[in-house]
C-alpha cells in the first residue's frame, strides 16, 4: 500500500525528503514511530519509483555564513550536470 501513496505523493514534486513522506503522505507525525524499518521502506518505495538520494546545497546559515546542505530525494538523472564546453564557447559543433 505504501508504493502506491509514495507515488501519488511524489507525482507532482521536484524533490521530497523522508519527513514530507511521513508526515504529508503517510500521516504518521510521531516522530518516535521514525524508525529504521520505516524509513528504509520508504527508500525502497522511492527507488522502485527512479528516484535517488542528493545531497544539495540550501543557502548560508546567516549566523556563521557556512555553507546549509541537506538531503532529499530527486528523480534521478534530475541532478544538474555540468554543460558541454561548447555551451559556453557558442560553437555549434557536435561532439
Amino acid at each position: 500500500p505504501w508504493q502506491d501513496r509514495i507515488s501519488n505523493f511524489i507525482s507532482t514534486r521536484p524533490w521530497v525528503t523522508h519527513d514530507q513522506i511521513f508526515t504529508e503522505c503517510l500521516m504518521i507525525t510521531s516522530v518516535v514511530d521514525w524508525d529504521q524499518k520505516r524509513q528504509n521502506r520508504i527508500t525502497d518505495c522511492l527507488t522502485f519509483a527512479g528516484w535517488e538520494r542528493v545531497q544539495r546545497s540550501t543557502g548560508n546559515d546567516p549566523v556563521t555564513g557556512k555553507r546549509r546542505r541537506t538531503w532529499r530525494y530527486e528523480p534521478m538523472g534530475a541532478a544538474p550536470l555540468a554543460a558541454p564546453l561548447a555551451a559556453y564557447t557558442g560553437d555549434t559543433q557536435e561532439f
